[in-house]
């Protein structure tokens, strides 16, 4: 395992547990990845995306320059 994925894996967890994965709760919470590089925040999105429960409560808006500095589609 890559370090950057390590790094993926272990937000994406937290995010897990920080929120409640229970369709009867309702409300809206935001994580901001700030500090961190293009390439970390593109691992985390990925993680993200690879846990299916996390992905479907999940929404991902990200700034322009993250996509032209990383092959961020491309991991999706």
């Amino acid at each position: 395992m890559k370090a950057i994925d390590l790094i993926g894996q272990v937000a994406a967890g937290f995010l897990k547990r920080s929120i409640n994965i229970d369709e009867a709760s309702e409300g809206v919470a935001r994580y901001m990845l700030d500090r961190l590089t293009a390439q970390q925040v593109a691992a985390v999105c990925h993680a993200i995306r690879q846990d299916t429960p996390l992905c479907a409560l999940s929404k991902f808006k990200c700034r322009d320059h993250l996509l032209e500095i990383t092959d961020f589609l491309k991991r999706f």
